[in-house]
């Protein structure tokens, strides 16, 4: 079940990716990308709490970045891509796959 709800976020969080290439420029396609991304991302985060993960300090530095996306007030461009980044390298560790 777990790895179902991770594989559902993943997709929606890939979905996303590609606005955000099509709109970088965009004032309010970045604050439309991060709200969503950022609600995806917090989707994660919690769907990661029941899922057992082998936890090393690589893996705890990209999830205290994530911790930290979802608390930026100000996004941009840049914070959305980061963010995008981390993800792509969560998915690579936990389903061993790219994105």
């Amino acid at each position: 079940m777990a790895e179902t709800e991770l594989s559902r976020i993943f997709e929606v969080i890939s979905d996303l990716y590609d606005h955000l290439y099509n709109h970088r420029d965009d004032d309010y396609s970045v604050f439309y990308i991060y709200s969503h991304l950022r609600s995806a991302v917090s989707d994660l985060l919690v769907a990661l709490n029941h899922y057992e993960i082998e936890e090393d300090s690589y893996v705890n530095d990209i999830l205290k970045s994530l911790y930290t996306f979802c608390d930026i007030r100000e996004p941009s461009y840049e914070t959305n891509q980061m963010a995008f980044n981390n993800v792509k390298s969560l998915y690579k560790l936990l389903m061993h796959d790219d994105i």
